[in-house]
């Protein structure tokens, strides 16, 4: 796909929905230098985490009051992260950033397939951050900015084009459409660091 260049680069970046339902569905665009966008509906979540020994404690931070989680034996060997509870299939997570000797082995980003049949995305932080990401679906277009007067064109094709109003700050990105609620985005911190543009699915297995 070619796109008209977007002429400025002031919105240029990944986008995350400020927001998200009960069950942590949100929605992600990158817009990109090319004047290309691709953007996805996500499981967008947020938690804490401890590790004592080889046991694995996550924390919920939504301030929902839902329980937190049992501990969860795990151990890295080389780029595999394994995660096992009882009665319950190991969790075998692939490393998919460079590990740092200097950092515990459980920091980086991880892919994995998840339980719903979707590729999962973590995030762990030497400052005991889990963010996790489950890609669901992943659309593009091109996009054009006008900077003067604010506004943002999205072609997504098939004549669906739609022009909205936007207000972007150095971390925060608010659009508005005609007749409807504002959608509030952060910038990620980290970029791009987990894959929409391939939504790699297979149905779970059903138990006999």
């Amino acid at each position: 796909m070619t796109c008209p260049a977007p002429g400025s680069g002031e919105l240029v970046g990944r986008w995350e929905s400020h927001n998200t339902s009960k069950g942590g569905i949100g929605h992600v665009i990158d817009l990109r230098e090319d004047g290309s966008f691709v953007e996805s509906m996500i499981i967008l979540v947020n938690f804490r985490y401890e590790v004592h020994g080889d046991q694995l404690l996550v924390h919920d931070t939504s301030g929902a009051g839902a329980p937190g989680a049992p501990p969860v034996q795990f151990r890295v060997e080389d780029n595999t992260f394994i995660r096992s509870i009882p009665n319950e299939p190991e969790v075998r997570a692939e490393r998919v950033d460079a590990s740092d000797p200097n950092e515990p082995k459980i920091v980086g980003v991880w892919k994995y397939r998840h339980y719903t049949g979707a590729i999962a995305f973590e995030r762990y932080t030497v400052g005991g951050d889990l963010s996790l990401r489950l890609p669901m679906t992943s659309s593009t277009g091109c996009y054009l900015p006008n900077i003067e007067k604010k506004e943002i064109s999205l072609s997504p094709g098939k004549g669906r084009e739609k022009t909205l109003r936007f207000v972007v700050g150095a971390a925060a990105l608010r659009l508005e459409s005609p007749g409807k609620p504002p959608t509030d985005y952060d910038r990620s911190p980290w970029g791009a660091w987990y894959d929409i543009d391939h939504i790699d699915f297979q149905p779970p297995t059903k138990n006999p």
